[in-house]
């Protein structure tokens, strides 16, 4: 408690995540998001009558003007308002063969891997500010949605009780969060259409690698593997690659959208049976309670083909959510899975009405 760290990220999500597990820990928190006024604040500290230096210095390996790489060569070789071991972690979602290389020459004191947790962040302080952690043991332990390789089509489109259990449980955060990431994936969209409309390559993967690490803070996993994807992409076939990421960051507003308003619960469950399980929509509509077994559900389609489709975890936990709610609506005689506000089976236009505000505006 008490701690007075620096904490350097440019991404809006990741440095709200960032600021908060910080706080959480009772730090004393400053944060920058470019290497400049990274650079400054080292300086102020120096300046400081009371000789109050930073405990801990958190650097994105990837910021702006100058990278996080940069700014620990100048701390390590005293260009910088701090001492040259002052303890600094790098912050990285991956690092390519050169900057394997200048880790090795610059020894930063902890390599955290994103995303990260709450839980991971406040072991690894621990353990540096006792004087613990080397960055051999920090490597071994890498996020969970970083282990291997994954396409879109083989991961969930939203881990979301693995994104609130990286905030330590707590909703206020993980709401706000929302917000910050809602705004700044708009933006991000916003821009990446327009970059991608002039062939602007060098914008394109710039954007495209800050979707990834916001996707990653949230635990976005469709949108985070695709950009991962589009990120590798020759230049040949970015274009295409980014249309892709267009359509996958559409798809995660529309769930980001879907967990507010009046029936969140409702739609949030819908969107994730409807993106997922890849049902008509009339398929959906006609879903009943009884058609929900354990992890799987019983699907009657055209011809009165009946198919059984296993459901992945963020659908499971989307339809506990919305099954406790729908609960309380004394819908003893009414076998629909999905009601309207009327308590009646919703209908097709009803759901189609929700896919087009969702999902085509």
């Amino acid at each position: 408690a008490g701690r007075r760290i620096l904490a350097a990220e440019d991404n809006p999500a990741a440095r709200y995540f960032l600021e908060q597990a910080l706080r959480r820990e009772g730090a004393l928190v400053r944060m920058t998001a470019d290497g400049q006024a990274t650079l400054a604040a080292l300086n102020d500290a120096a300046a400081r009558p009371d000789g109050q230096t930073w405990d801990v210095v958190l650097l994105d390996a990837r910021m702006p003007a100058p990278d996080g790489l940069e700014v620990l060569r100048r701390i390590r070789q005293g260009q910088t308002g701090a001492t040259p071991d002052q303890r600094v972690i790098l912050y990285t979602a991956a690092l390519d063969n050169e900057a394997e290389e200048r880790c090795r020459d610059l020894r930063p004191d902890v390599i955290l891997l994103k995303p990260a947790s709450f839980a991971l962040l406040r072991q690894r302080l621990a353990a540096l500010l006792q004087a613990q952690c080397g960055r051999e043991e920090d490597e071994k332990e890498r996020a969970p949605m970083l282990e291997k390789n994954h396409t879109p089509d083989e991961v969930p489109l939203w881990e979301r009780e693995a994104a609130l259990a990286a905030m330590d449980g707590d909703t206020e955060i993980f709401a706000r969060l929302l917000a910050v990431l809602r705004e700044d994936l708009r933006k991000m969209l916003t821009q990446l259409e327009g970059a991608a409309s002039v062939k602007d390559a060098q914008c394109v993967r710039r954007l495209v690698h800050a979707c990834k690490n916001s996707a990653g803070t949230m635990r976005l996993m469709r949108l985070h593997a695709t950009a991962s994807q589009t990120e590798k992409a020759e230049d040949a076939h970015l274009a295409a690659a980014a249309a892709e990421l267009v359509h996958a960051m559409r798809e995660a507003l529309a769930l980001l959208d879907a967990v507010q308003g009046k029936n969140k619960e409702r739609d949030y469950c819908i969107l994730m049976i409807f993106l997922n399980c890849g049902l008509r929509i009339s398929e959906l509509v006609n879903l009943n309670v009884s058609d929900i077994q354990d992890d799987t559900i019983r699907v009657l389609g055209k011809g009165n083909k009946e198919r059984i489709l296993y459901l992945n975890d963020g659908c499971k936990a989307a339809l506990e959510s919305y099954l406790t709610v729908r609960a309380m609506l004394s819908l003893q005689h009414e076998p629909a899975l999905f009601v309207s506000n009327r308590r009646t089976r919703i209908t097709r236009a009803g759901v189609h009405k929700m896919v087009k505000k969702y999902l085509l505006t």
